[in-house]
């Protein structure tokens, strides 16, 4: 005996492999790619991907098979996650990122690895260094970090250490606020701007670096005591 159901996108009819409990109803690779992509990518639970599948499509797969669906996607992914991890461990700079996540009612993180080609997401209990220590090892000596100003950041053993650009510009745009009458603020952020065009501009170019951290150099040196 077999369970037959037509798919009420592409009018195909799906019938279940011969087995000992053939009345089970088999959904489409397409079906459980969604899953995935609504779960992993999307952070979507269960209860509301049930929900979705049964108001929009009228499929009534059980939130278990849903986590067995995203369980298999991560086993059979597991070759892929591995090469990324190794890429990422040899690369020359990478940039690290970590976000606050709710799993089972409790609170924790999401930490980001990521190139010009490859991100790497992990979760973890905590945000300080040491689970990015475990998680890299020694491979964080030999690479530039471009991070936030996140204290566990600066307790890590890196060959070079690069703030992210994005977050000094915002904390620019705050003190400028913060004093209309002040210029150093306004200055830096030029520059900043400045440098980050010259870079876009000339993708594969090596630029010389002296003129750059001249004025850097000489804006860090204004005395500003009194500016705010």
């Amino acid at each position: 005996r077999h369970c037959v159901m037509v798919c009420k996108n592409c009018g195909e009819r799906i019938r279940t492999a011969p087995g000992r409990r053939s009345d089970n109803v088999v959904y489409d690779s397409s079906v459980k790619a969604l899953v995935v992509y609504l779960s992993v990518v999307q952070f979507l639970p269960y209860g509301r991907i049930a929900s979705l599948l049964r108001e929009v499509f009228g499929l009534t797969p059980s939130e278990g098979s849903l986590v067995n669906w995203v369980n298999e996607a991560r086993r059979n992914a597991q070759p892929v996650i591995d090469k990324i991890k190794e890429h990422i461990k040899s690369s020359a700079v990478v940039g690290f990122d970590e976000s606050g996540l709710y799993c089972n009612k409790r609170p924790d993180w999401a930490w980001i690895a990521q190139t010009v080609y490859y991100t790497l997401l992990f979760h973890a209990d905590g945000r300080g260094s040491k689970v990015l220590a475990d998680k890299s090892g020694d491979s964080l000596e030999r690479m530039t970090a471009v991070t936030d100003r996140h204290s566990a950041y600066f307790a890590l053993r890196f060959l070079n250490h690069q703030v992210c650009l994005a977050h000094l510009l915002r904390e620019l745009q705050y003190l400028s606020e913060l004093d209309t009458g002040q210029e150093w603020s306004g200055k830096v952020t030029s520059l900043f701007r400045e440098a980050i065009h010259e870079r876009n501009a000339n993708p594969n170019d090596v630029i010389d670096k002296v003129s750059w951290t001249w004025r850097l150099d000489n804006l860090l040196k204004q005395n500003i005591e009194g500016a705010w």
